[in-house]
């Protein structure tokens, strides 16, 4: 009761995909004296209950096998839906004509909600002005959130348009005058990082906002001339819709309790959650 007890999760809490770890020429067992030191380290200012390493897409995972010798579980978690920007996208409507008619209207019928809706993008002295809003849209959806292992305030967005201004892009969607919706978008190299969105849900039907907020991050990355865009791990059916598939990534346990991690393999889940239908939009 007097010691704090810890879950120490090597990789980025933030983010979804291989971000956070790095084993220079393959130095894998480097990486897991590292993993021991965090551990040997917090023990002496407390408990450590359990470590989570993730993610590795699946095809690139040297460091399993030398994670499961170490008595690490498989911890299977529900795939990243990724999407490719064909090379030959120069707007949005070079990806509206690459969809099937069916989906086509469809998305016409969404974009159209959006008509009277302003959106624009927001510079730090207009982040800082609307700040109050804008932690009002992201604890709105946060709290949704079936799984938060972290939660923070708008200021951690805040401060990342602030230090990286080039790579953050922070857009506001407005209707009279009132920010009902924002997203934040990160380019990380040639890819676009869907990162975190606000939404006021009382809006959310009339305007169809989260799925043109999809719609926003894949006409960004066609701006910003990347080639792919990360959208995480929820609402994986409608994100389909837009034209993302289902990407594994392998994550790991260990419970530092020798009885609890011998036992806990037989309540881990064997597959992901399959209560969903890939949809394909495209020809």
């Amino acid at each position: 009761r007097d010691k704090p007890h810890y879950l120490v999760i090597c990789g980025n809490m933030l983010l979804s995909g291989n971000h956070g770890l790095h084993c220079g020429s393959g130095n894998h067992e480097a990486l897991l004296a590292t993993i021991s030191k965090v551990k040997q380290d917090l023990s002496k200012k407390g408990k450590v209950a359990a470590m989570i390493v993730k993610d590795f897409e699946a095809d690139q995972d040297a460091l399993g096998p030398l994670l499961k010798k170490d008595k690490f579980h498989s911890m299977i978690m529900d795939p990243i839906m990724e999407m490719e920007i064909c090379g030959s996208w120069k707007s949005f409507d070079d990806y509206l004509g690459a969809m099937s008619s069916k989906y086509r209207v469809r998305t016409n019928n969404v974009r159209k909600k959006l008509q009277k809706t302003s959106i624009k993008r927001l510079t730090l002295a207009e982040v800082d002005q609307h700040y109050d809003r804008l932690e009002f849209l992201y604890k709105s959806v946060q709290q949704k959130s079936p799984i938060r292992l972290t939660q923070c305030s708008f200021l951690y967005l805040r401060n990342l348009l602030e230090n990286m201004p080039d790579q953050v892009i922070l857009e506001g969607y407005f209707e009279e005058g009132e920010m009902i919706a924002f997203l934040c978008g990160i380019k990380n190299g040639n890819s676009l990082e869907a990162h975190h969105i606000g939404i006021d849900y009382k809006y959310n039907k009339s305007h169809a906002l989260y799925q043109n907020i999809l719609y926003d991050f894949i006409e960004m990355a066609i701006e910003e001339k990347m080639q792919h865009v990360s959208f995480g791990r929820t609402a994986m059916e409608m994100k389909s819709t837009v034209g993302a598939v289902p990407v594994t990534y392998n994550a790991y346990i260990r419970f530092e309790n020798r009885v609890v991690n011998s036992l806990i393999c037989h309540f881990l889940p064997d597959e992901p959650a399959g209560d969903w239908v890939q949809r394909n939009p495209f020809k």
